[in-house]
Protein backbone atom coordinates (compact mmCIF):
# COMPACT_ATOMS: atom_id res chain seq x y z
CA UNK A 1 0.00 0.00 0.00
CA UNK A 2 2.63 2.43 1.07
CA UNK A 3 4.66 1.84 -2.30
CA UNK A 4 1.73 2.29 -4.33
CA UNK A 5 1.19 5.45 -2.49
CA UNK A 6 4.73 6.24 -2.90
CA UNK A 7 4.89 5.56 -6.98
CA UNK A 8 1.79 8.04 -7.16
CA UNK A 9 3.52 11.02 -5.53
CA UNK A 10 6.23 10.39 -7.13
CA UNK A 11 4.29 10.63 -10.19
CA UNK A 12 2.25 13.98 -8.84
CA UNK A 13 5.68 15.18 -8.66
CA UNK A 14 7.24 14.65 -12.03
CA UNK A 15 4.08 15.56 -13.53
CA UNK A 16 3.92 19.19 -11.46
CA UNK A 17 7.84 20.12 -12.56
CA UNK A 18 7.18 18.89 -16.23
CA UNK A 19 4.44 21.39 -16.27
CA UNK A 20 6.31 23.80 -14.50
CA UNK A 21 9.18 23.60 -16.83
CA UNK A 22 7.37 23.18 -19.87
CA UNK A 23 5.54 26.77 -18.69
CA UNK A 24 8.86 28.06 -17.95
CA UNK A 25 10.15 27.29 -21.22
CA UNK A 26 7.38 28.24 -22.81
CA UNK A 27 7.71 31.78 -21.20
CA UNK A 28 11.33 32.23 -21.49
CA UNK A 29 10.21 31.63 -25.12
CA UNK A 30 7.53 34.03 -25.80
CA UNK A 31 9.54 36.80 -23.55
CA UNK A 32 12.18 36.32 -26.42
CA UNK A 33 9.94 37.35 -29.35
CA UNK A 34 9.36 40.73 -27.84
CA UNK A 35 11.40 43.36 -30.19
CA UNK A 36 13.54 45.23 -28.31
CA UNK A 37 15.89 47.67 -30.67
CA UNK A 38 19.27 45.72 -30.40
CA UNK A 39 21.51 44.52 -33.15
CA UNK A 40 19.23 41.70 -33.65
CA UNK A 41 15.92 43.84 -34.45
CA UNK A 42 18.11 46.02 -36.61
CA UNK A 43 19.47 43.29 -39.24
CA UNK A 44 15.89 41.97 -39.10
CA UNK A 45 14.51 45.51 -40.18
CA UNK A 46 17.44 45.96 -42.29
CA UNK A 47 17.15 42.55 -44.17
CA UNK A 48 12.86 42.54 -44.08
CA UNK A 49 12.04 46.14 -44.69
CA UNK A 50 12.89 46.64 -48.27
CA UNK A 51 11.50 43.16 -48.96
CA UNK A 52 8.20 44.52 -47.53
CA UNK A 53 8.71 47.25 -49.98
CA UNK A 54 9.80 45.50 -52.81
CA UNK A 55 7.15 42.93 -52.64
CA UNK A 56 3.97 44.89 -51.74
CA UNK A 57 5.20 47.14 -54.80
CA UNK A 58 3.28 44.03 -57.19
CA UNK A 59 0.02 44.32 -55.56
CA UNK A 60 0.15 47.96 -55.16
CA UNK A 61 0.57 47.60 -58.86
CA UNK A 62 -2.25 45.16 -59.18
CA UNK A 63 -4.70 47.34 -57.50
CA UNK A 64 -4.11 49.98 -60.19
CA UNK A 65 -4.43 47.03 -62.85
CA UNK A 66 -7.77 46.73 -61.21
CA UNK A 67 -8.92 50.32 -60.70
CA UNK A 68 -8.59 50.76 -64.37
CA UNK A 69 -10.26 47.54 -65.42
CA UNK A 70 -13.17 48.64 -63.06
CA UNK A 71 -13.76 51.86 -65.01
CA UNK A 72 -14.79 49.01 -67.88
CA UNK A 73 -18.29 49.44 -65.63
CA UNK A 74 -18.26 45.73 -66.56
CA UNK A 75 -18.28 43.03 -63.62
CA UNK A 76 -17.87 40.18 -65.84
CA UNK A 77 -14.69 41.84 -66.96
CA UNK A 78 -13.28 42.29 -63.59
CA UNK A 79 -14.51 39.00 -62.17
CA UNK A 80 -12.57 37.55 -65.68
CA UNK A 81 -9.22 39.11 -65.00
CA UNK A 82 -9.49 38.06 -61.07
CA UNK A 83 -10.13 34.78 -62.08
CA UNK A 84 -7.28 34.60 -65.16
CA UNK A 85 -4.98 36.42 -62.59
CA UNK A 86 -5.65 33.26 -59.97
CA UNK A 87 -5.13 30.92 -62.95
CA UNK A 88 -1.82 32.36 -63.65
CA UNK A 89 -0.60 32.26 -60.12
CA UNK A 90 -1.76 28.78 -60.00
CA UNK A 91 0.13 27.43 -63.01
CA UNK A 92 3.09 30.12 -61.81
CA UNK A 93 3.43 28.89 -58.51
CA UNK A 94 3.22 24.78 -59.37
CA UNK A 95 6.67 25.82 -61.46
CA UNK A 96 7.67 28.47 -59.07
CA UNK A 97 8.87 25.60 -55.89
CA UNK A 98 12.80 26.23 -57.69
CA UNK A 99 12.83 29.84 -56.39
CA UNK A 100 11.25 29.27 -53.18
CA UNK A 101 14.41 26.62 -51.92
CA UNK A 102 17.17 28.98 -53.68
CA UNK A 103 17.16 31.67 -51.19
CA UNK A 104 18.05 29.49 -48.30
CA UNK A 105 20.59 27.37 -50.23
CA UNK A 106 22.30 30.69 -51.54
CA UNK A 107 22.05 31.50 -48.20
CA UNK A 108 23.83 28.57 -46.81
CA UNK A 109 26.34 28.85 -49.46
CA UNK A 110 27.32 32.53 -49.10
CA UNK A 111 27.07 32.29 -44.87
CA UNK A 112 29.68 29.36 -45.55
CA UNK A 113 31.84 31.72 -47.55
CA UNK A 114 31.45 29.61 -50.75
CA UNK A 115 30.41 31.95 -53.77
CA UNK A 116 30.86 29.28 -56.54
CA UNK A 117 28.83 26.99 -54.58
CA UNK A 118 26.29 29.52 -55.05
CA UNK A 119 26.31 30.14 -58.58
CA UNK A 120 25.66 26.79 -58.97
CA UNK A 121 22.52 26.87 -57.34
CA UNK A 122 21.65 29.94 -59.27
CA UNK A 123 22.80 28.51 -62.84
CA UNK A 124 20.77 24.67 -61.78
CA UNK A 125 17.46 26.94 -60.87
CA UNK A 126 17.30 28.96 -63.93
CA UNK A 127 17.79 26.09 -66.11
CA UNK A 128 15.31 24.23 -64.55
CA UNK A 129 12.69 27.19 -63.98
CA UNK A 130 13.05 27.66 -67.50
CA UNK A 131 12.26 24.53 -68.84
CA UNK A 132 9.33 24.34 -67.04
CA UNK A 133 8.56 27.77 -67.33
CA UNK A 134 8.71 27.33 -71.27
CA UNK A 135 6.16 24.24 -70.99
CA UNK A 136 3.58 26.15 -68.89
CA UNK A 137 3.49 28.94 -71.01
CA UNK A 138 2.47 26.44 -74.43
CA UNK A 139 0.01 24.85 -72.28
CA UNK A 140 -1.30 28.32 -71.04
CA UNK A 141 -1.58 29.94 -74.15
CA UNK A 142 -2.54 27.12 -76.33
CA UNK A 143 -5.55 25.93 -73.81
CA UNK A 144 -6.47 28.84 -71.51
CA UNK A 145 -9.76 27.71 -70.51
CA UNK A 146 -8.51 23.82 -69.50
CA UNK A 147 -6.89 26.03 -66.13
CA UNK A 148 -9.41 28.84 -65.81
CA UNK A 149 -12.41 26.27 -66.07
CA UNK A 150 -10.96 25.13 -62.61
CA UNK A 151 -11.88 28.35 -61.17
CA UNK A 152 -15.09 29.41 -63.59
CA UNK A 153 -18.31 27.89 -64.63
CA UNK A 154 -18.28 26.72 -68.53
CA UNK A 155 -21.32 29.58 -69.00
CA UNK A 156 -19.74 32.14 -66.81
CA UNK A 157 -19.95 35.49 -68.28
CA UNK A 158 -16.33 36.41 -67.56
CA UNK A 159 -15.11 33.11 -69.09
CA UNK A 160 -14.24 34.91 -72.44
CA UNK A 161 -12.39 37.72 -70.67
CA UNK A 162 -10.22 35.35 -68.62
CA UNK A 163 -9.17 33.44 -71.42
CA UNK A 164 -7.68 36.49 -73.38
CA UNK A 165 -6.17 37.96 -69.97
CA UNK A 166 -4.71 34.92 -69.61
CA UNK A 167 -3.48 33.85 -72.99
CA UNK A 168 -1.35 37.29 -73.09
CA UNK A 169 -0.26 37.17 -69.92
CA UNK A 170 1.03 33.48 -69.75
CA UNK A 171 3.60 34.77 -72.60
CA UNK A 172 5.46 36.30 -69.01
CA UNK A 173 5.97 33.28 -66.89
CA UNK A 174 9.66 32.33 -67.91
CA UNK A 175 10.41 36.39 -67.77
CA UNK A 176 8.54 35.98 -63.89
CA UNK A 177 10.84 33.06 -63.04
CA UNK A 178 14.00 34.42 -63.38
CA UNK A 179 12.61 37.42 -61.53
CA UNK A 180 12.30 35.39 -58.51
CA UNK A 181 15.39 33.41 -59.08
CA UNK A 182 17.58 36.89 -58.94
CA UNK A 183 15.29 38.37 -55.86
CA UNK A 184 16.10 34.51 -53.89
CA UNK A 185 19.86 34.78 -54.84
CA UNK A 186 20.12 38.44 -53.39
CA UNK A 187 17.35 37.72 -50.65
CA UNK A 188 20.12 34.73 -49.68
CA UNK A 189 23.01 36.87 -49.78
CA UNK A 190 21.45 39.31 -47.36
CA UNK A 191 20.87 42.05 -49.97
CA UNK A 192 16.86 43.58 -50.45
CA UNK A 193 17.63 46.94 -51.51
CA UNK A 194 18.64 45.86 -54.87
CA UNK A 195 15.67 43.57 -55.41
CA UNK A 196 13.60 46.64 -54.44
CA UNK A 197 14.99 48.99 -56.72
CA UNK A 198 14.75 46.56 -59.71
CA UNK A 199 11.05 46.29 -58.43
CA UNK A 200 10.34 50.12 -58.34
CA UNK A 201 11.49 50.65 -62.37
CA UNK A 202 9.91 47.42 -63.70
CA UNK A 203 6.38 48.06 -61.99
CA UNK A 204 6.61 51.91 -62.48
CA UNK A 205 6.39 50.69 -66.16
CA UNK A 206 3.41 48.94 -65.53
CA UNK A 207 1.75 51.61 -64.35
CA UNK A 208 2.51 54.14 -67.07
CA UNK A 209 1.43 51.41 -69.70
CA UNK A 210 -1.58 50.41 -67.75
CA UNK A 211 -4.05 52.93 -68.93
CA UNK A 212 -2.20 53.43 -72.41
CA UNK A 213 -2.75 49.53 -72.88
CA UNK A 214 -6.17 49.19 -71.45
CA UNK A 215 -8.11 52.78 -73.26
CA UNK A 216 -6.45 54.82 -75.29
CA UNK A 217 -4.05 54.99 -77.71
CA UNK A 218 -3.84 51.54 -77.89
CA UNK A 219 -7.07 50.37 -76.31
CA UNK A 220 -6.59 46.79 -75.75
CA UNK A 221 -9.08 46.27 -72.61
CA UNK A 222 -8.66 43.42 -70.23
CA UNK A 223 -5.92 42.33 -72.33
CA UNK A 224 -4.15 45.03 -72.28
CA UNK A 225 -3.89 45.39 -68.82
CA UNK A 226 -2.15 41.67 -69.30
CA UNK A 227 0.41 43.10 -71.98
CA UNK A 228 1.74 46.04 -69.71
CA UNK A 229 2.21 43.10 -66.58
CA UNK A 230 4.47 41.57 -69.87
CA UNK A 231 6.24 43.78 -70.45
CA UNK A 232 7.29 44.93 -67.20
CA UNK A 233 8.25 41.62 -66.49
CA UNK A 234 10.58 40.56 -69.13
CA UNK A 235 12.06 43.87 -68.29
CA UNK A 236 12.46 42.99 -64.88
CA UNK A 237 14.44 39.79 -66.08
CA UNK A 238 16.78 41.47 -68.18
CA UNK A 239 17.53 43.74 -65.18
CA UNK A 240 18.16 40.85 -62.69
CA UNK A 241 20.45 39.03 -65.22
CA UNK A 242 22.53 41.83 -65.67
CA UNK A 243 23.22 42.23 -61.81
CA UNK A 244 23.58 38.60 -61.28
CA UNK A 245 26.51 38.79 -63.53
CA UNK A 246 27.82 41.83 -62.16
CA UNK A 247 27.83 40.06 -58.63
CA UNK A 248 29.34 36.78 -60.02
CA UNK A 249 26.11 35.23 -59.05
CA UNK A 250 25.63 33.97 -62.69
CA UNK A 251 27.83 32.56 -65.24
CA UNK A 252 28.26 33.90 -68.74
CA UNK A 253 25.70 33.15 -71.05
CA UNK A 254 28.02 31.03 -73.23
CA UNK A 255 28.81 28.92 -70.35
CA UNK A 256 25.33 29.03 -69.15
CA UNK A 257 23.78 27.43 -72.22
CA UNK A 258 27.03 25.11 -73.37
CA UNK A 259 27.63 23.76 -69.80
CA UNK A 260 24.25 22.84 -68.51
CA UNK A 261 24.04 21.12 -65.02
CA UNK A 262 24.53 17.73 -64.85
CA UNK A 263 21.81 15.00 -64.50
CA UNK A 264 22.61 14.62 -60.96
CA UNK A 265 22.55 17.43 -59.84
CA UNK A 266 19.79 18.38 -61.44
CA UNK A 267 17.84 15.33 -60.05
CA UNK A 268 18.97 16.57 -56.48
CA UNK A 269 17.39 19.53 -56.73
CA UNK A 270 14.11 18.36 -57.76
CA UNK A 271 14.33 15.82 -55.20
CA UNK A 272 14.79 18.45 -52.79
CA UNK A 273 11.93 20.48 -54.43
CA UNK A 274 9.90 17.46 -55.10
CA UNK A 275 7.95 18.09 -50.91
CA UNK A 276 7.84 21.86 -52.02
CA UNK A 277 6.15 21.44 -55.51
CA UNK A 278 3.71 18.83 -53.21
CA UNK A 279 3.37 21.93 -51.07
CA UNK A 280 2.32 24.37 -53.71
CA UNK A 281 -0.37 22.29 -55.01
CA UNK A 282 -1.64 21.99 -52.07
CA UNK A 283 -2.10 25.62 -51.82
CA UNK A 284 -2.98 26.59 -55.10
CA UNK A 285 -6.24 23.90 -54.50
CA UNK A 286 -6.97 25.87 -51.86
CA UNK A 287 -6.76 28.79 -54.02
CA UNK A 288 -9.16 27.50 -56.55
CA UNK A 289 -11.46 26.06 -54.37
CA UNK A 290 -11.87 29.41 -52.74
CA UNK A 291 -12.16 30.89 -55.67
CA UNK A 292 -14.41 28.91 -57.97
CA UNK A 293 -16.59 28.84 -54.54
CA UNK A 294 -16.86 32.92 -55.16
CA UNK A 295 -17.01 32.85 -58.78
CA UNK A 296 -19.96 30.43 -58.52
CA UNK A 297 -22.29 32.68 -56.48
CA UNK A 298 -22.94 35.82 -59.05
CA UNK A 299 -20.18 38.07 -61.00
CA UNK A 300 -20.87 40.23 -58.15
CA UNK A 301 -19.48 38.17 -55.57
CA UNK A 302 -16.38 37.06 -57.93
CA UNK A 303 -15.42 40.68 -58.89
CA UNK A 304 -16.38 41.26 -55.02
CA UNK A 305 -13.93 38.55 -53.85
CA UNK A 306 -11.57 39.52 -56.57
CA UNK A 307 -11.08 42.78 -55.04
CA UNK A 308 -10.83 41.83 -51.38
CA UNK A 309 -7.77 39.60 -52.21
CA UNK A 310 -5.97 41.93 -54.22
CA UNK A 311 -5.98 44.25 -50.74
CA UNK A 312 -5.08 41.23 -48.24
CA UNK A 313 -2.22 40.04 -50.75
CA UNK A 314 -0.85 43.77 -49.67
CA UNK A 315 -0.56 42.29 -46.39
CA UNK A 316 0.45 39.13 -47.32
CA UNK A 317 3.58 40.47 -49.25
CA UNK A 318 4.65 42.29 -46.23
CA UNK A 319 4.41 39.04 -44.35
CA UNK A 320 5.96 37.24 -47.09
CA UNK A 321 8.93 39.07 -46.43
CA UNK A 322 9.63 38.07 -43.00
CA UNK A 323 9.07 35.11 -44.25
CA UNK A 324 12.17 35.11 -47.13
CA UNK A 325 14.08 37.33 -43.87
CA UNK A 326 13.34 34.29 -42.16
CA UNK A 327 14.57 31.55 -44.53
CA UNK A 328 17.63 33.51 -45.46
CA UNK A 329 18.91 34.75 -41.79
CA UNK A 330 18.16 31.70 -39.79
CA UNK A 331 20.68 29.24 -41.98
CA UNK A 332 22.96 32.10 -42.29
CA UNK A 333 23.32 32.38 -38.30
CA UNK A 334 22.95 28.93 -38.20
CA UNK A 335 25.97 27.71 -40.35
CA UNK A 336 27.89 31.01 -38.21
CA UNK A 337 27.09 30.57 -35.35
CA UNK A 338 25.21 27.33 -34.40
CA UNK A 339 21.40 26.39 -33.26
CA UNK A 340 21.27 28.12 -30.33
CA UNK A 341 21.58 31.53 -31.71
CA UNK A 342 19.71 30.41 -34.51
CA UNK A 343 17.01 30.16 -32.34
CA UNK A 344 17.12 33.40 -30.59
CA UNK A 345 16.56 34.98 -33.97
CA UNK A 346 13.83 32.45 -34.93
CA UNK A 347 12.01 33.31 -31.52
CA UNK A 348 12.19 37.21 -32.46
CA UNK A 349 11.27 36.59 -35.88
CA UNK A 350 7.81 35.36 -34.73
CA UNK A 351 7.69 38.61 -32.64
CA UNK A 352 8.07 40.82 -35.49
CA UNK A 353 5.57 38.69 -37.75
CA UNK A 354 2.77 38.99 -35.12
CA UNK A 355 3.46 42.59 -34.28
CA UNK A 356 2.96 43.24 -38.24
CA UNK A 357 0.22 41.00 -38.32
CA UNK A 358 -1.74 43.28 -36.05
CA UNK A 359 -0.97 46.70 -37.79
CA UNK A 360 -2.22 45.02 -40.88
CA UNK A 361 -5.35 43.15 -39.94
CA UNK A 362 -6.46 46.89 -37.77
CA UNK A 363 -6.11 48.64 -41.29
CA UNK A 364 -7.96 46.27 -43.51
CA UNK A 365 -10.79 46.39 -41.27
CA UNK A 366 -10.39 49.93 -40.65
CA UNK A 367 -9.57 51.12 -44.45
CA UNK A 368 -10.99 48.84 -47.18
CA UNK A 369 -15.10 48.84 -46.74
CA UNK A 370 -14.01 52.33 -47.63
CA UNK A 371 -12.18 52.23 -50.26
CA UNK A 372 -14.91 49.52 -51.98
CA UNK A 373 -16.02 52.68 -54.48
CA UNK A 374 -12.49 53.02 -55.34
CA UNK A 375 -12.01 49.68 -57.21
CA UNK A 376 -15.39 48.96 -58.57
CA UNK A 377 -18.49 51.64 -60.24
CA UNK A 378 -21.14 49.07 -59.70
CA UNK A 379 -22.92 49.07 -56.58
CA UNK A 380 -23.55 45.52 -56.43
CA UNK A 381 -20.10 44.76 -56.34
CA UNK A 382 -19.04 47.71 -53.50
CA UNK A 383 -21.92 46.14 -51.23
CA UNK A 384 -20.66 42.67 -51.84
CA UNK A 385 -17.38 44.09 -50.28
CA UNK A 386 -18.63 44.78 -46.69
CA UNK A 387 -18.59 42.25 -44.63
CA UNK A 388 -16.45 39.55 -46.48
CA UNK A 389 -13.69 42.37 -46.05
CA UNK A 390 -13.96 42.49 -41.84
CA UNK A 391 -13.58 38.31 -42.02
CA UNK A 392 -10.40 38.80 -44.22
CA UNK A 393 -8.90 41.40 -41.40
CA UNK A 394 -9.06 38.22 -39.34
CA UNK A 395 -7.30 36.02 -41.96
CA UNK A 396 -4.46 38.67 -41.54
CA UNK A 397 -4.20 38.38 -38.39
CA UNK A 398 -2.89 34.86 -38.30
CA UNK A 399 -0.48 35.56 -41.07
CA UNK A 400 2.19 36.86 -38.33
CA UNK A 401 2.68 33.58 -36.50
CA UNK A 402 2.23 31.40 -40.07
CA UNK A 403 4.65 33.51 -42.39
CA UNK A 404 7.43 33.37 -39.69
CA UNK A 405 7.12 29.82 -38.97
CA UNK A 406 6.58 28.72 -42.95
CA UNK A 407 10.64 31.29 -43.49
CA UNK A 408 11.97 29.64 -40.34
CA UNK A 409 11.42 25.34 -41.48
CA UNK A 410 12.20 26.92 -44.94
CA UNK A 411 15.66 28.26 -43.62
CA UNK A 412 16.43 24.56 -42.08
CA UNK A 413 14.54 22.68 -44.78
CA UNK A 414 11.86 20.87 -42.67
CA UNK A 415 10.27 20.84 -46.28
CA UNK A 416 7.98 17.61 -45.29
CA UNK A 417 6.31 18.84 -41.95
CA UNK A 418 5.64 22.15 -43.62
CA UNK A 419 3.96 20.17 -46.48
CA UNK A 420 2.27 17.77 -43.61
CA UNK A 421 1.04 21.06 -42.13
CA UNK A 422 -0.02 22.40 -45.59
CA UNK A 423 -2.23 19.12 -46.10
CA UNK A 424 -4.12 19.52 -43.18
CA UNK A 425 -4.80 23.26 -43.62
CA UNK A 426 -6.03 22.40 -47.47
CA UNK A 427 -8.46 19.36 -46.22
CA UNK A 428 -9.75 21.46 -43.12
CA UNK A 429 -10.61 23.78 -45.81
CA UNK A 430 -11.75 21.77 -48.45
CA UNK A 431 -14.32 20.56 -45.65
CA UNK A 432 -15.57 23.96 -44.48
CA UNK A 433 -16.51 24.68 -48.08
CA UNK A 434 -18.53 21.94 -48.61
CA UNK A 435 -20.25 22.48 -45.34
CA UNK A 436 -23.92 24.45 -45.37
CA UNK A 437 -22.13 27.34 -43.98
CA UNK A 438 -20.26 28.54 -47.00
CA UNK A 439 -23.38 27.57 -48.75
CA UNK A 440 -24.21 30.60 -51.57
CA UNK A 441 -22.28 33.46 -49.25
CA UNK A 442 -19.31 34.97 -49.35
CA UNK A 443 -18.75 35.40 -46.00
CA UNK A 444 -18.43 31.08 -45.72
CA UNK A 445 -15.57 31.75 -48.32
CA UNK A 446 -14.02 34.03 -45.75
CA UNK A 447 -14.60 31.70 -43.05
CA UNK A 448 -12.72 28.75 -45.13
CA UNK A 449 -10.19 30.10 -45.45
CA UNK A 450 -9.54 31.52 -41.81
CA UNK A 451 -9.90 28.12 -40.76
CA UNK A 452 -6.95 26.83 -42.96
CA UNK A 453 -4.99 29.23 -41.64
CA UNK A 454 -5.87 28.82 -37.82
CA UNK A 455 -4.56 25.07 -38.68
CA UNK A 456 -1.13 26.60 -40.44
CA UNK A 457 -0.96 28.92 -37.55
CA UNK A 458 -0.94 26.30 -35.42
CA UNK A 459 1.27 23.75 -36.67
CA UNK A 460 4.14 26.36 -37.44
CA UNK A 461 4.08 26.68 -33.89
CA UNK A 462 4.27 23.35 -32.47
CA UNK A 463 6.90 22.11 -34.80
CA UNK A 464 9.11 25.51 -33.92
CA UNK A 465 8.44 24.58 -30.41
CA UNK A 466 8.60 20.91 -30.06
CA UNK A 467 10.21 19.22 -33.09
CA UNK A 468 12.37 21.59 -34.63
CA UNK A 469 16.28 21.31 -34.66
CA UNK A 470 16.05 24.52 -32.72
CA UNK A 471 13.38 23.13 -30.53
CA UNK A 472 14.63 24.00 -26.71
CA UNK A 473 14.82 19.77 -25.86
CA UNK A 474 17.83 19.91 -28.81
CA UNK A 475 18.99 23.02 -29.24
CA UNK A 476 22.01 22.75 -26.04
CA UNK A 477 23.28 20.08 -27.00
CA UNK A 478 23.75 20.17 -30.26
CA UNK A 479 25.02 23.91 -31.21
CA UNK A 480 28.06 23.77 -32.33
CA UNK A 481 28.56 27.12 -31.03
CA UNK A 482 27.65 28.99 -27.71
CA UNK A 483 25.55 32.40 -28.53
CA UNK A 484 28.54 33.62 -26.90
CA UNK A 485 30.09 34.11 -30.88
CA UNK A 486 26.69 35.82 -32.38
CA UNK A 487 27.46 39.17 -34.02
CA UNK A 488 24.50 40.14 -32.53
Amino acid sequence: MMVGKLKFCLLCLLTYHTVESLNALLSNRLRSTVPRGDALDKEIVKTAVPSMANLAVVPLVGAVDTFWVGRMSNAAAQAGQAAAGTSFFTAYFLVSFIPTITAPLVAKAAGAGDIKEAEKRVAEALWISTVLGFICTIALIVKPGLINSLVLRSDAEALPYANAYLQVRSMSMIAALISAIGFAAYRGILDTVTPLRVSLVANFANLVLDPLFIFQPIALGVVGAALATVTAEIGSAIIYIILLRRKKLLRPFQQLVSSPPSLSSIFVLLTSGATMLLRQALLNISFILATRKAQSINPFAGAAYGIIMQCYSLGVVIQIAIQGTAAAIVPTIRAKNGNLEARRVADRLFGFGSSVAILLSLAQLILLPRFAPFFSVVPQVQKAIIRPARLASLVQLTNGIIFAGEGIMLGISAFRALATITALGVTTMAAFLASPWAANQLDGVLLSILAFHIVQASGVLLHHLFFSPLASSTTIEKSPKSSSSSNY
